[in-house]
Order: C-alpha cells, then structure tokens, then sequence
C-alpha cells in the first residue's frame, strides 16, 4: 500500500492496523438509503456461506 493513493469509490474509508495487519474500514455517507456498509458486511458472509470468495474481513 502506497502512502497518499486514492482507495477510490463514492464512500469515505481509512486505513486502519493492527496486529494482523492493514484493514479498509468503510463508512456510510449521510445521504445513503440504507446502511451500505451492512449490507457489504452480509455479502461478505454470504459468499463465506457460499464458498465464493476468501477475502479476510472483520467488522469495526
């Protein structure tokens, strides 16, 4: 990860570490409809559930 990149995308997001590494902590927009940050959470579980995808998550 370089110092100063744009991680891109309509929501705001930080960098966030610790003991196991570097995270992207997501936040909602006070404009959005509904929690968005949520409903990423859930389809993350759900392609766990799924065996789709290994990505390594963790809610803040």
């Amino acid at each position: 990860m370089l110092l100063g990149t744009s991680m891109g995308g309509a929501r705001p997001k930080a960098v966030v570490e610790d003991d196991h590494g570097f995270w992207i902590a997501k936040f909602n927009r006070p404009d959005d409809r509904w929690n968005n940050t949520r409903v990423e959470r859930a389809m993350l579980e759900l392609a766990k559930v799924c065996s789709e995808g290994r990505s390594s998550r963790q809610a803040l």
